[in-house]
């Protein structure tokens, strides 16, 4: 049972990243951000178990804790970069 509920975990929680912005899964939901909406990214806590580090996003309807990005500090800084540049270069589209 305990694998079942992790690989349901698994293919539930991710992140993709397309032109009109963010779309992540959160408790089998899907849900997006649209990137005029996004402010910046922070590092925060995870809520899994291990209280690994996340990405946060700051959008302008509030914080948005996105723990299908979730690892070491470093880890999760790297994909906030990333998509901060990407954010950068899709503004100037």
């Amino acid at each position: 049972m305990a694998a079942i509920s992790m690989g349901a975990l698994v293919t539930t929680n991710r992140l993709v990243v397309t032109s009109g912005g963010i779309i992540y899964w959160h408790n089998f939901r899907k849900k997006d951000i649209p990137w005029p909406s996004v402010r910046s990214f922070e590092i925060g806590t995870s809520r899994s178990m291990l209280r690994w580090s996340c990405l946060v996003v700051n959008s302008s309807s509030g914080r948005v804790r996105v723990d299908a990005v979730a690892g070491t500090r470093s880890f999760v800084e790297g994909v906030a970069e990333e998509l901060r540049l990407f954010q950068q270069d899709h503004a100037n589209l």
